[in-house]
């Protein structure tokens, strides 16, 4: 009997990422106003069932973090809940458990804010910032 090999080209059993690796639940939404990216804060559209790239203000209607890059009309999958890695961040590297918020500088990109305002947390860093990314725990809105 000859010998095998097994090639892992992608990683630790073929997973190359947190997404593949962590629970998270997405939902459908279909692009409205402008391409948006992968890994990027979304909001919902008053229509209720598009969505697009965050503003620089946080808000309750961010529902959460895009899994890949669509135009206007596609439909994109969106992290509502779960982990979410490589998200982009601005200002100071988030440390683990760090609340986060849509970044006041950068649309579609989270920041740290350990004290937020109802209903604009949008999760919490799984881990240490680097290289401007961070892996997010994506968690539900709590509004009053």
């Amino acid at each position: 009997m000859g010998s095998k090999t097994i090639a892992n080209p992608t990683g630790a059993f073929g997973y190359s990422t947190l997404d593949q690796q962590g629970w998270n639940e997405t939902a459908p939404f279909v692009v409205s106003t402008a391409a948006v990216g992968a890994k990027q804060l979304v909001q919902i559209d008053p229509a209720g069932n598009t969505c697009r790239v965050n503003t620089t203000t946080p808000n309750p209607l961010q529902i959460g973090i895009t899994q890949n890059a669509a135009n206007v009309g596609q439909t994109v999958n969106v992290i509502v809940q779960g982990t979410a890695s490589g998200v982009a961040y601005t200002g100071t590297a988030p440390a683990a458990g760090d609340v986060l918020i849509a970044s006041g500088t950068t649309a579609g990109r989270v920041a740290t804010n350990n004290t937020p305002g109802l209903g604009q947390s949008v999760g919490i860093a799984i881990g240490a910032g680097a290289g401007g990314v961070v892996d997010v725990w994506v968690t539900p809105k709590y509004l009053s």
